[in-house]
């Protein structure tokens, strides 16, 4: 029920005009989400920070009962590599896994969601490896007993990163 609650709420909070009645109970059940992602996650783009979307999430959260948390571990230019597990093996020539900002330190805070936000970083190389790492996240997380959601990508200059985008956000 409460993660199917706390689903409930990230669709609602990204929804612009649903209309949605809540379940009482929520109000009486705390949640903790972390967020993993990069700069759109992190805050970047909107003129003021109140209007970045974890921001808003966690508002959302926190008017339903402010004892909710929402963590946002979210840094500019990361990539899936930037996130995987403390024991993942790099692969040459891909960012190193961020310790301080990945699963592992997502983890640690005992969430009942994570949420990945990596909406083009990964661009630069083929698809299957941000696709796999993110089957790596989901099966880790998982595994851990924690729900895991992952964003889809968002429109990119230059066009021709187009139909990369459009297919791993149809893979996802």
């Amino acid at each position: 029920m409460k993660n199917a609650a706390l689903f409930v709420l990230f669709l609602t909070t990204i929804t612009l005009s649903a209309q949605v009645t809540l379940n009482p109970c929520i109000s009486n059940t705390d949640f903790t989400v972390v967020i993993l992602g990069s700069s759109t996650a992190a805050g970047s783009g909107p003129s003021h920070p109140d209007s970045a979307w974890v921001n808003k999430y966690r508002q959302t959260l926190q008017n339903i009962n402010p004892n909710n948390q929402v963590i946002n571990l979210a840094v500019g230019g990361y990539t899936t590599y930037r996130i995987m597990p403390d024991s993942f093996i790099t692969p040459a020539g891909r960012p190193a896994v961020s310790f301080n900002n990945n699963i592992d330190k997502a983890l640690s805070y005992n969430p009942d969601a994570i949420i990945v936000n990596l909406p083009s970083n990964d661009k630069q190389w083929p698809r299957e490896e941000q696709l796999n790492n993110f089957d790596t996240l989901f099966n880790y997380s998982l595994s851990h007993g924690v729900q895991f959601y992952i964003c889809t990508t968002q429109p990119i200059a230059p066009l021709n990163y187009a139909q990369y985008q459009r297919d791993v956000a149809d893979s996802i």
